[in-house]
């Protein structure tokens, strides 16, 4: 069986036709994010964040207006703390394995295998930490208290409790 040249000719002409139709985009393509896809915690509702005694109209994307390449953060006012939800690519693996943070203990969020943390170097015991896996990445709760109160509690125990709290809302 002999190949069909009209056929032939006529299916690189079509395809010359179609490579001819396309139409470029100046610019440079920019590469996924490490982030997309990530948890965007600033979506949780305003009522979830009030119940959690966190005031929904202090929220703050970033830390200091820094913005991660590796994370997600959005954070709320307490009374006398400030708590922010993370989601990060970074793996509660590597997150134990910094030395830069210690006293990992396992804890469990409604079912979920978590672990509470501090810094290595906070003599004041002011900040502490709350982890653990998604499907989409790590979510890290941060607590840190208000350096203008004197001893407003354990702020451990405030982390602890918000991601109890707000764990619904976050997916699996």
């Amino acid at each position: 069986m002999t190949p069909d040249k009209p056929g032939i000719a006529a299916s690189l002409c079509g395809l010359a036709l179609l490579a001819a139709c396309t139409t470029s985009v100046p610019g440079t393509a920019v590469p996924p994010s490490p982030v997309d896809g990530l948890f965007v915690s600033c979506t949780i509702p305003d009522d979830a964040l009030a119940a959690a005694g966190l005031d929904p109209a202090s929220e703050s994307v970033g830390f200091v207006g820094e913005q991660f390449t590796h994370a997600k953060l959005c954070s709320w006012d307490g009374p006398w703390y400030n708590i922010g939800i993370f989601a990060m690519t970074d793996t509660i693996e590597q997150i134990r394995a910094h030395p830069r943070y210690t006293g990992f203990r396992d804890v469990a969020i409604n079912g979920r295998d978590a672990v509470l943390f501090r810094k290595a170097y906070d003599p004041r015991d002011e900040l502490c930490f709350l982890g653990y896996s998604t499907r989409r990445g790590t979510i890290l709760f941060h607590g840190i208290e208000s350096a203008l109160v004197e001893d407003g509690g354990d702020i451990c125990v405030v982390v602890t409790e918000a991601a109890r709290a707000l764990d619904r809302h976050i997916p699996n």
